[in-house]
């Protein structure tokens, strides 16, 4: 495949990283802008243009460096209507199991902001569905192709998933790395990045649906539900347990059927012989989770002193 020819060329991993670096810059902006504009209409106009620069910022790169999108979404080959079926199935019990698994950690704040109608909608489109075709695409397509050519590729698997999760903050982050561990895979094993972003678009429409809709039509009643079911389910009561434990069965079910399914990828499976990694992309790592956990720690300390 010529983009993958590309993306795994020498220096390629170094221009990622800046893309990335450039994303968890734009993260951060965008919770510090939270903190400051509060629940005020110009917390919605910064979120929603915020949201725009980022996915802009991903297709200038793809331009850039003449990487075909259409190319890493299908590889040039059908998409199997089987595949996608169950990919959407695999994002549905991904969102399940990961949601109650956060439920069961202390919470990550997120700021807070006006939810009106039209910021729900705009809330909706971009994390339902702009996020899952230009997120998979600079996690998966982008990162986890170049790691894998330099590293164990199960190793690379679990870096880019680590990336991915620290960029997510209020209290999603074990969802976004249960995710992030499968959408890899999957791509690692089809060769086709359209079902990862399926994985996504599963794993975000459904609760980004209710999410906007129960903030606007409930006002906030929601999170007071959500916390006194928090104050009278423990981790260990058997609602909990199934609750965890019925997800991660049919995800796993569903695993397995992939990987049978496939032949791992089409000789875009594990490598035998490694690039060698320049150290100078090393700082941009640093960066990268230091602006991604950053921006957590001033959220925790923003909700401190507020309390």
């Amino acid at each position: 495949m010529d983009s993958e020819n590309r993306i795994g060329s020498a220096g390629m991993l170094k221009s990622i990283m800046r893309l990335m670096c450039l994303f968890a810059m734009f993260v951060f902006v965008n919770d510090m802008a939270g903190i400051l504009f509060g629940e005020s209409p110009g917390a919605e106009i910064v979120y929603d243009l915020i949201h725009l620069l980022q996915y802009a910022s991903v297709l200038i790169f793809l331009v850039r460096h003449k990487v075909g999108l259409r190319d890493l979404l299908t590889g040039g080959r059908k998409v199997s209507l089987k595949f996608m079926a169950a990919a959407l199935l695999m994002g549905l019990f991904t969102a399940f199991l990961g949601s109650r698994l956060d439920e069961l950690m202390p919470g990550v704040p997120a700021a807070e902001s006006a939810y009106s109608l039209r910021h729900t909608v705009f809330f909706m489109i971009f994390a339902g569905i702009m996020a899952p075709v230009f997120e998979e695409t600079e996690f998966r397509g982008l990162l986890f192709q170049s790691l894998k050519g330099r590293m164990p590729v199960y190793a690379a698997a679990l870096l880019s998933a680590l990336m991915f999760m620290v960029l997510h903050t209020g209290g999603i982050l074990i969802s976004a790395f249960i995710e992030g561990i499968f959408s890899a895979l999957v791509f690692l094993w089809t060769g086709q990045l359209i079902y990862a972003v399926a994985i996504h678009f599963a794993g975000n429409s459904i609760p980004v649906m209710l999410l906007g809709l129960s903030l606007f039509l409930t006002d906030g009643a929601g999170d007071e539900a959500a916390e006194t079911a928090a104050e009278t389910g423990g981790p260990w009561a058997p609602e909990t347990i199934v609750s965890i434990l019925l997800p991660a069965a049919a995800l796993l079910a569903l695993f397995i059927y992939f990987y049978k399914g496939t032949d791992r990828g089409k000789g875009s499976g594990p490598q035998a012989v490694y690039e060698k990694t320049d150290r100078s992309v090393l700082p941009y790592f640093a960066f990268y989770f230091a602006v991604c956990i950053m921006s957590t720690v001033m959220q925790f300390l923003w909700q401190a002193a507020h309390a």
